[in-house]
């Protein structure tokens, strides 16, 4: 007897069950993919959620022209009357030696006030040294934070340069950055012919929530890391496996592929977001500034891990045009990378890093602190 050969509609019917079976895997992979690997979140957007009482809260405690920290004292990083990091060895919070502007790694985040980088220096320099280091910062919000301190005439200034705060100064949420907290509306330049034109924080009490997160470039129309735009993360919908394609393609992405930083094309002068020339003309206008105070102004450029390690495997510094152009402008700056590279003694970059064992990732631990901190008064010294 003959074996009757399956149908055309049963060999349809299977190939469509294989097929959806197939589909809704990818599907469930693809947003395990977007919700639980923690380094994937950063590369995807769907609106936040936020109701209107805590936007409300929000609108009454941001600093209206910096956007953090809040103007009532709270949130997780303290700082004393003067709006500094508190320093246990000299609470006197007059009269500095230096002062210093940044973000996180300025501040010394994830590190108690002893550990910090800025007061093991002010206790090997014998003086205080008021550290207005904020974290999440760009260099245009360092900027103006030191605008914004009249009282302060410390006779030395340092600027503190993340690596990556180049993405910072063409970003006006940091959220689409970086995730982390809804409420980090920044405001930001436009270099406009060699003139800065500052662009306030564009979220007013007028502001419509729900468009505001689901469409965030009517709002938000010089901002470079637009959901969908290839800088920018990609949109959270179905299909989701789409979603992890579009991604695959972005900047961000085939950089981390090809081992290089995320931001490392953002420092050519030709980059299309003009974030490099930006960026000089920010350090320029806070030396100007610096000077017309009548004192003195340095750079410290703290290296990413992401930086750090393709200078360590390539040799090639990621922010050599950087060094060079801080060179041609006459201002005095130290990059810490191949001091640190010199100090190892053996031990590995990851080592100095909060978190070491894991991701080799994070800010300075204590030894990572220490280890700055001692580098800081060495080359400050040569300087005298």
């Amino acid at each position: 007897m003959k074996k009757r050969k399956p149908s055309k509609k049963v060999l349809i019917f299977g190939c469509s069950l294989i097929f959806a079976s197939l589909f809704l895997l990818s599907e469930v992979i693809s947003l395990y993919a977007i919700y639980k690997i923690p380094r994937a979140a950063k590369l995807f957007y769907s609106p936040p959620s936020i109701d209107s009482s805590q936007f409300q809260t929000y609108l009454k405690v941001r600093d209206p022209i910096l956007g953090w920290p809040r103007i009532d004292g709270e949130g997780p990083f303290r700082f004393d009357s003067l709006g500094a990091r508190p320093d246990p060895t000299f609470p006197n919070v007059k009269n500095p030696c230096i002062s210093a502007y940044g973000d996180s790694f300025t501040y010394g985040e994830e590190v108690s006030h002893e550990e910090a980088w800025a007061h093991q220096l002010s206790q090997q320099l014998s003086c205080r040294i008021a550290n207005y280091g904020v974290p999440g910062y760009g260099t245009d919000q360092a900027y103006l934070r030191f605008q914004k301190n009249k009282h302060d005439t410390a006779p030395l200034i340092i600027l503190g340069i993340y690596q990556e705060n180049i993405l910072r100064i063409v970003n006006q949420y940091r959220y689409l950055l970086s995730k982390g907290d809804l409420f980090s509306f920044k405001p930001r330049f436009m270099l406009e012919t060699d003139t800065l034109q500052l662009i306030s924080i564009p979220v007013t009490a007028e502001s419509n929530l729900e468009s505001l997160l689901s469409n965030p470039g009517k709002v938000f129309e010089n901002e470079w890391f637009l959901p969908g735009s290839n800088s920018g993360p990609a949109w959270i919908q179905f299909p989701y496996s789409l979603s992890i394609t579009k991604s695959l393609f972005s900047q961000r992405v085939q950089n981390g592929l090809l081992g290089k930083p995320n931001w490392l094309e953002f420092y050519s002068e030709s980059h299309p977001s003009g974030a490099y020339p930006l960026l000089m003309k920010i350090i320029a206008s806070f030396s100007e500034e610096v000077q017309r105070r009548h004192s003195e102004f340095k750079v410290i450029i703290f290296p990413s891990t992401a930086g750090y390690q393709y200078w360590e495997r390539t040799g090639d510094n990621p922010t050599k045009n950087l060094s060079e152009t801080l060179t041609h402008m006459g201002i005095d700056f130290i990059d810490l990378s191949l001091p640190i590279s010199s100090n190892l003694d053996g031990k590995a970059y990851c080592d100095l890093l909060v978190n070491q064992a894991r991701y080799c990732s994070g800010h300075y631990n204590a030894d990572g602190n220490r280890m700055v901190s001692k580098i800081m008064a060495k080359w400050l010294r040569s300087r005298i």
